[in-house]
């Protein structure tokens, strides 16, 4: 962080600037500025602007600054005016920057970024306001511009306020209430912006916002975006520290639709943390907590603490596509069940679970479930010639697994099917291979129980009588990119 010794000064009256680039000049051009350095390093360099000014398409702008310090802002800026972003970038044929539209100033600001990153608010001195008009702010992390029609930042001593801001971003609208803090700083340097907002929408699709999608800057375009699906996961800012309220009507995650979604976000430097969550899915009302950080823009991690009560199976099996993969012998189920369950892993460049990834787990309770055409027990019954146990219902069973490289690990679970007492343990793939042992409790009491194996696949399960041997032990899967994924991090 060295800057040449300088002492240096600009003067420029009543002049005029004209570029190939732009049919209309800056014209009205003051300028007074000094830039001071004695050190060699950026500590004590100093800029000072008093003033400048000019007028561009018929609209005056001043601006007054002083700045120090570029490694550690310190500043004080007064602005004035309206200015159209786009036309002055077109002006000095500027390509591929990041905001166009109009800006109209009416701004005093004084404080630092120390001072921000220390909670020093009382310091930072602000007052006026930003008028923002058709301006559509680009991301290097998104495809296409985020729009916003009209908004004003009021300033008022260390932060920033909007009130009923509309941000658009392809059929996507939030609505934006609150305030955000160390925004000069933010503009300044990228030091991190941070704020309370609460964040309104009426429907969030989340295959928008990810990293690889293509722009859809025409209707052809769209069209083959909508048809092609989406790449990449969603990217998030790693230079603002966010706290948001959100109330969502409806988001389609995929082919999963949540809806009525409340709760706490909080984004922090490229982390979302969900707190107190609820939504409502497949008719079943979920609370959950979690986390979302992308690794790059092809992977991204995840954890989450899900319970809900009550639901229809067969509603989810259909609607939720990770209980679909982790439980598929609710296909053959109906009635209601409730689940409480945490899990991590990692998403793919498709937004899906890698499930050799994924652990964690949980307890599932079978409420009241009426299972029809489950082969396994089909296969139970036709090895021990009782065809009770065939097509049971199932009552207040408790059933505790976890998770880890592809396989379903079940503890001991008890049932009753009218007089006979099964109990189930073993493990599962989440491919179909079974490594079950099963035994049934003969009536009344089922103190006297018939031992076997079920081995094979959920298709084609092989029910044996005998105890189960460690040769029958299933081999696990793990996740080929868990190690890739920790060198990333670590550059």
């Amino acid at each position: 962080k060295s800057f040449p010794v300088v002492e240096g000064a600009v003067q420029w009256q009543n002049g005029l600037l004209q570029t190939p680039y732009y049919p209309k000049p800056i014209e009205n051009i003051n300028l007074n500025a000094s830039l001071h350095g004695r050190s060699g390093g950026y500590r004590d360099l100093l800029l000072r602007i008093e003033p400048l000014s000019f007028s561009f398409e018929q609209q005056p702008f001043a601006l007054r600054a002083e700045l120090q310090n570029p490694s550690d802002w310190r500043y004080k800026l007064s602005a004035n005016g309206a200015l159209d972003l786009g036309r002055i970038y077109q002006v000095f044929a500027v390509s591929g920057y990041g905001i166009s539209g109009l800006l109209r100033a009416n701004l005093e600001v004084q404080g630092s970024e120390a001072d921000a990153r220390a909670g020093r608010y009382d310091r930072i001195k602000q007052k006026g306001d930003l008028q923002l008009k058709n301006v559509e702010l680009r991301s290097d992390d998104y495809p296409d511009p985020f729009f916003v029609p009209a908004c004003t930042l009021k300033f008022d001593q260390d932060k920033a306020w909007l009130s009923d801001a509309l941000l658009r971003y392809r059929k996507n609208e939030f609505l934006l209430n609150g305030y955000a803090q160390n925004f000069i700083g933010h503009a300044l340097s990228g030091s991190p912006l941070y704020g309370e907002l609460s964040v309104r929408s009426s429907r969030l699709l989340i295959d928008d916002f990810t990293a690889l999608a293509g722009p859809a800057t025409t209707a052809a375009a769209k069209q083959v975006a909508q048809q092609a699906p989406a790449t990449g996961v969603v990217l998030l800012p790693n230079d603002m520290e966010l706290s948001l309220k959100a109330s969502v009507a409806e988001i389609a995650y995929g082919q999963t639709m949540l809806r009525d979604f409340t709760g706490q976000l909080d984004l922090n430097k490229g982390e979302l943390l969900l707190k107190e969550t609820k939504f409502e899915i497949a008719g079943a009302k979920f609370g959950l907590e979690g986390s979302y950080s992308p690794v790059n823009a092809r992977k991204a991690r995840f954890t989450f603490s899900a319970k809900a009560d009550s639901f229809d199976v067969q509603r989810a099996y259909h609607e939720i596509p990770m209980f679909r993969e982790m439980a598929s012998s609710a296909e053959k189920a109906s009635g209601l069940i409730s689940l409480q369950y945490s899990l991590e892993g990692r998403l793919n460049d498709r937004m899906e679970p890698v499930y050799p990834s994924i652990k964690g787990k949980g307890v599932l309770k079978l409420e009241q479930v009426k299972v029809k055409g489950l082969k396994l027990f089909g296969a139970v019954s036709k090895a021990t010639s009782k065809d009770e146990i065939n097509d049971p219902d199932l009552k207040a069973v408790v059933m505790r697994s976890s998770v880890a490289n592809n396989l379903i690990t079940i503890e001991r679970t008890k049932m009753k099917v009218l007089g006979f007492r099964p109990r189930i343990e073993g493990q599962c793939s989440l491919d179909g291979r079974l490594n079950l042992r099963f035994r049934l409790g003969l009536p009344p009491f089922g103190l006297i129980g018939i031992p076997m194996t079920i081995t094979g696949t959920s298709e084609e399960p092989v029910v044996e009588v005998r105890k189960g041997k460690d040769g029958d032990q299933l081999e696990e899967e793990r996740d080929e990119e868990a190690g890739e994924e920790i060198d990333e991090e670590g550059q």
